[in-house]
């Protein structure tokens, strides 16, 4: 918000951001709530584009730290607090530091 109360205009190039393949919301990590009020938020291609990128983030990771194993049980929670983070800091550019966090 601005001091007159209106919303910050968006960042034209966070808008123009997505996804390089095909990426379907329900892939994302994150509660499919968190996911809707991100795509509220900044839109549904910059979501798009977060969740395919944080597919290759965790991957990378998962193959740069073999002790992870990449077990269900370790990548999910790095699956999810990539994604939030991701997330947040689009929020951030998009509306300010004061942004709030992108998971309840």
């Amino acid at each position: 918000m601005t001091e007159t109360g209106g919303r910050r205009p968006r960042r034209a190039w966070i808008a123009r951001l997505g996804p390089r393949g095909e990426v379907d919301v329900d892939r994302a990590a994150s509660p499919r709530a968190v996911v809707e009020g991100a795509v509220a938020r900044v839109g549904a291609d910059p979501v798009r584009w977060a969740i395919e990128l944080n597919s290759v983030v965790v991957r990378r990771i998962v193959g740069e730290v073999p002790v992870l194993g990449g077990s269900p049980a370790a990548v999910e929670p790095l699956r999810r607090g990539n994604e939030a983070t991701t997330l947040r800091a689009l929020f951030t550019l998009v509306e300010g530091p004061a942004a709030a966090p992108a998971h309840r």
